[in-house]
């Protein structure tokens, strides 16, 4: 086994850039990403699993927001840098209300 490759990409930078370098929604056009996807959250709908399931689509809604929302090039533009702050505000609101506000 070549150790050095699996070290190689066990560190936080090209995790980052892999992750940087794939469209969360052609993944979620693949069939085989998808179905799966959608039975994890249905499971946890109908085990009640409501924190896990915030966080999951949280999580979702966050890489999304990073790939299409974010500015990548040289062109910074506020309206960019607002939509992509009021998704990241949304997902911290939903946050805080079930996990500190909402007394289930």
């Amino acid at each position: 086994m070549d150790f050095q490759n699996i070290k190689e990409m066990l560190t936080t930078q090209w995790i980052l850039s892999h992750l940087g370098g794939t469209d969360p929604l052609v993944l979620l056009s693949d069939p085989f990403v998808s179905v799966p996807f959608a039975a994890v959250l249905l499971g946890l709908l109908l085990f009640r699993m409501l924190r896990t399931l915030v966080v999951v689509l949280g999580l979702a809604a966050m890489w999304i927001a990073t790939v299409y929302l974010l500015p990548h090039g040289s062109g910074v533009t506020l309206g960019d840098i607002g939509s992509f702050s009021i998704v990241f505000l949304l997902v911290a609101g939903t946050w805080i209300y079930f996990f500190l506000v909402r007394g289930d």
